[in-house]
């Protein structure tokens, strides 16, 4: 444990000016209102989704859910100017596909036929799976799911892969709905739809970020850990605490 009391600490290659956040527009004033920084309302996306890399036929079998995801990954990678085939990529995500799994139980329920479409694209790594077989992407892949700390993880697993691939560089999608009734009285994180996608490169990098966690149990952020880190990185501030409920989580630039 170092002297702050942080039981991990590591440190990160961000290309900040990759970095890509999507928030459906229903959540904007909700958004706005928690905002430390207001002027950071201005990098959010609040735009419809139109996912034109996507052919129209493909498109349709995709959730809300998964276009979400493609469409931050591939702003990131537009705005790094490099090839959709070339990072190897991480995505991340508290409840993957749930409104799926929670409309196949409903449709059995009532007796009736499965769809086909939601069946096989019910996994958690579904979205993952679109993105790859869309943009020929054949390099390591992987899906992460952490509770409130999926996106804290998901950089862990980063800091991972770039010491194992030091010359690749890595795309980080963290995604998420509100969870469908019933089971949103369970788990009310978290409360908005959002993606967020960010580029991690030790060759392209323009900031690095000291990452540190520890256990804490104590009152949790209306906003997810994704959001107020991508805001971070835009904002003046040098360093940064978030707590999820679970753990808390330290950012600072460096």
């Amino acid at each position: 444990m170092n002297k702050q009391g942080y039981s991990h600490t590591f440190c990160l290659p961000l290309v900040t000016h990759s970095t890509s956040l999507w928030v459906d527009g229903q959540w904007q004033e909700y958004v706005n209102e928690r905002l430390d920084d207001k002027s950071l309302a201005n990098s959010i996306d609040h735009n419809p989704i139109s996912l034109t890399q996507v052919p129209a036929m493909k498109r349709r079998r995709m959730s809300p859910l998964t276009k979400m995801a493609l469409h931050t990954s591939y702003q990131s990678i537009e705005q790094s100017k490099q090839p959709a085939s070339n990072p190897i990529t991480i995505f991340a995500s508290q409840h993957g596909e749930l409104e799926r799994t929670v409309k196949i139980i409903n449709t059995l329920n009532a007796s009736e036929d499965i769809s086909p479409t939601d069946f096989s694209l019910s996994v958690h790594n579904s979205a993952l799976g679109l993105y790859s077989i869309n943009s020929g992407n054949t390099l390591p892949a992987t899906t992460i799911a952490a509770s409130v700390d999926t996106f804290g993880f998901a950089l862990l697993e980063a800091n991972n892969l770039l010491h194992r691939f030091p010359n690749h560089n890595i795309l980080l999608t963290c995604f998420d709905q509100p969870p469908p009734s019933p089971l949103n009285l369970a788990y009310s994180q978290p409360k908005i739809s959002y993606s967020s996608s960010l580029i991690l490169s030790h060759k392209q990098a323009d900031q690095m970020i000291n990452v540190s966690f520890r256990n804490n149990l104590t009152q949790h952020s209306d906003l997810p850990l994704a959001f107020e880190f991508i805001h971070f990185l835009h904002s003046n501030l040098q360093q940064k605490q978030c707590v999820t409920g679970k753990r808390e989580w330290a950012f600072s630039k460096s």
